[in-house]
């Protein structure tokens, strides 16, 4: 891997970070046509501290990164399991992004050169695809907007990856 992929790598992760950093900020909206929730039950969280943080996107274009993040939420680690709650998601195709935000300070930790010091992790648990995340098709499911979705995730560390 050369230097600048490296680096653009590193550059990705720094962004996914943020994008789900800005979920308090940003909080859900609901959608004007309304819908059912999509509930997004993360497990193997090493302890009960911090939070989930978890950004749903809903196209392939700027997918885990900060253009495009259709709804945030938060969500409280209890018995090392976290669950992020979408309202009023309407019909359609989605992908989750997600990371242990220990600190509660909405920031991934990272060491020196950029790779996540925290757990993170993708809807489908998709895996990330060298230093980026995994394609929207890998990770993306399908919400019918009239009765509400469930996915089932676990939480990747950096070096279950590799």
């Amino acid at each position: 891997m050369t230097m600048s992929k490296f680096a653009s790598s590193i550059a990705f992760l720094m962004m996914l970070a943020v994008d789900l950093c800005i979920a308090p900020a940003l909080a859900q909206s609901a959608s004007a046509s309304g819908g059912a929730p999509i509930m997004v039950v993360i497990s193997g969280f090493p302890d009960n501290v911090g939070r989930a943080s978890c950004g749903l996107y809903n196209r392939a274009d700027g997918w885990a990164t900060d253009k495009n993040v259709f709804m945030n939420a938060t969500a409280p680690i209890s018995g090392s399991t976290a669950t992020c709650t979408f309202n009023n998601v309407p019909s359609g195709t989605y992908a989750v992004a997600f990371f242990h935000d220990r600190n509660m300070n909405n920031k991934m930790p990272k060491n020196f050169i950029g790779i996540p010091q925290a757990g993170y992790g993708f809807s489908n648990d998709a895996k990330p695809r060298g230093f980026g995340p995994p394609s929207f098709s890998n990770a993306s499911f399908s919400h019918d907007g009239s009765q509400p979705t469930t996915i089932n995730v676990k939480l990747q560390q950096w070096t279950s990856v590799l």
